[in-house]
């Protein structure tokens, strides 16, 4: 599913093999949603596992039919979960039956509910934006932008998006998302005249292992650089932050660290969605309709730095911001950024 998928190689058949250096424990091959190829499988009494390395329960519906996600079961030959997503209602635009959201060749489905999410995006605040590299050889006047002056968890209105979980009890990281969305040009009149395709927003999100490892704390890397692909040699969009979490000792809330710098244009939000309790928290912001700044901020260096630490207890919950509702968030000097 694009909020929960892990881009993967679930290929349209997909061959897994499960072996120890003595025996074959589990061999088969599957459909793009799961079911089990006929005349093509061999699992071992042994091996209870199967498609995504998801635990089998066949009493009911045969080998290879139904599968325990943890938070809910899967049925491989329907290609749909049989309740709904404990957090689907926060992703409206995803049905919450759905696995991978009906894209298995692209995308993993994780299990259904990840412990923390962290959520970070660029965006462009204006309805349009004109063109300040227009030359007469371009015809673009403008670029349309994601016309929005909020900040907004669940929105598909973005320039880059990359979201992250965390899942303290499995001691794992995944991305579900790393993606820059394609840019429309505009000509005078306001029609679409060229558009680009989606591209990464960046390096794919990594951790610190050693940290997630010990079950105390994570440092999540996100990075962006994401240029007009229309527009060649513009600068690109870039963000550097390390996101750090501590959750407590009975888990009921946590600790954040971000450390790290962005360009002064466009906007940019970072949120932390607790989902134990289902609880989303703006931690960073930031919007050049605050400072004035225009697309020449794009230039290297990135030349906004920023220190943030504090406690999701001290935050009040949220999922829309409006820019009239808060101010940017304070950057840090010299040593203060360290």
């Amino acid at each position: 599913m694009q909020k929960k998928a892990k881009y993967g190689m679930n290929l349209s058949i997909a061959h897994f093999l499960y072996a120890n250096p003595s025996n074959d424990l589990s061999e088969k091959d599957y459909y793009p949603f799961g079911m089990v190829m006929p005349e093509r499988s061999f699992s071992s009494t042994e091996y209870s596992f199967g498609f995504n390395g998801q635990e089998k329960d066949d009493e009911l519906k045969g080998s290879g039919n139904s599968y325990n996600f943890t938070f809910r079961m899967y049925d491989s030959r329907l290609g749909r979960f049989l309740s709904v997503d404990p957090i689907g209602k926060n992703y409206p635009h995803s049905s919450p039956f759905a696995f991978a959201e009906n894209s298995p060749i692209q995308c993993i489905d994780l299990e259904g509910l990840e412990k923390y999410k962290v959520t970070g995006r660029s965006f462009i605040p204006m309805a349009t934006l004109t063109n300040p590299w227009y030359t007469p050889n371009f015809s673009a006047t403008s670029f349309a932008g994601d016309n929005r002056m909020s900040y907004e968890l669940n929105t598909t209105a973005f320039r880059t998006e990359q979201k992250v979980n965390v899942d303290f009890d499995k001691r794992s990281v995944s991305y579900s998302n790393n993606t820059a969305s394609g840019t429309k040009a505009l000509d005078k009149a306001g029609k679409v005249i060229e558009t680009s395709e989606e591209a990464p927003a960046g390096p794919v999100p990594t951790f610190d292992k050693s940290f997630l490892q010990n079950g105390t704390s994570v440092t999540i890397h996100m990075s962006i650089a994401a240029p007009n692909r229309l527009v060649s040699g513009a600068p690109a969009i870039n963000y550097q932050f390390d996101v750090v979490i501590t959750p407590s000792a009975d888990k009921k809330t946590f600790e954040y660290q971000i450390k790290g710098a962005a360009d002064g244009f466009p906007a940019y939000e970072l949120w932390i969605t607790d989902e134990t309790n289902n609880k989303s928290y703006l931690l960073f912001n930031r919007t050049p309709t605050e400072t004035g700044e225009t697309p020449r901020a794009l230039f290297p260096p990135m030349e906004h730095k920023y220190n943030l630490k504090g406690k999701s207890s001290d935050k009040t919950p949220a999922t829309t911001v409006p820019f009239t509702n808060t101010t940017n968030s304070p950057e840090c000097k010299d040593d203060g950024c360290n």
